[in-house]
């Protein structure tokens, strides 16, 4: 009973060293055989879908604030080992912090461009502009929203079950990344449920 026992026990630690050596190696880069090899992603899985730095540090070159930040919450971690890491995390959060970034201006620019008529929390104006908040317009495969902010629009249109009957000229904003982040960000904003007007 003893002499199997250690045999499975055996059997069961050469698995887990060959798994743990298969997980290192599949590593592609030495960052991610660092991040891998101290076991960073068993705590930081969403390394790639969450800011590692609060919003006031959020500015660029970052590199030196992960190394920083690496370094201070992990002392074992060598210097090399967490630049190492860092250089591996860095496009993940570089894109996360830009995109912070971008949907800030976006918020911006529709408080600019749109919320006069559709109102900041996107309910209209109940007289003659239509909501964004639930509109099936959002959601709509494919998309019109590139063409309407770029060429404006003339109803009659309907939206969420009601007929609306005004002008919406273009709003004038730039095709491309500009136009592309104000359609996420109203998508992010406003296609969630229909709120009732308070009176």
């Amino acid at each position: 009973m003893r002499r199997t026992f250690i045999t499975i026990a055996s059997i069961a630690v050469l698995c887990g060293m060959l798994a743990i050596s298969l997980y290192l190696e599949t590593a592609t880069t030495p960052g991610e055989l660092m991040a891998r090899a101290h076991g960073c992603l068993l705590c930081h899985r969403d390394w790639s879908t969450r800011p590692w730095l609060v919003p006031q540090e959020q500015q660029f070159p970052i590199r030196e604030q992960i190394t920083q930040a690496i370094q201070e919450a992990h002392p074992w971690v060598s210097d090399t080992s967490a630049q190492q890491i860092a250089e591996y995390v860095l496009p993940g959060q570089q894109h996360l912090l830009g995109a912070s970034r971008n949907s800030n201006a976006a918020a911006n620019l529709y408080q600019a461009k749109c919320a006069a008529c559709h109102g900041a929390d996107g309910q209209g104006d109940g007289l003659r502009y239509p909501p964004l908040r639930g509109s099936e317009w959002l959601t709509d495969s494919p998309s019109r929203l590139p063409e309407i902010l770029r060429d404006g629009i003339q109803g009659p249109i309907t939206v969420n079950g009601q007929q609306w009957n005004a002008i919406m000229l273009p709003p004038g904003v730039a095709p491309g990344a500009e136009t592309e982040s104000l359609i996420h960000y109203i998508r992010q904003t406003f296609s969630g449920q229909r709120r009732d007007k308070r009176d």
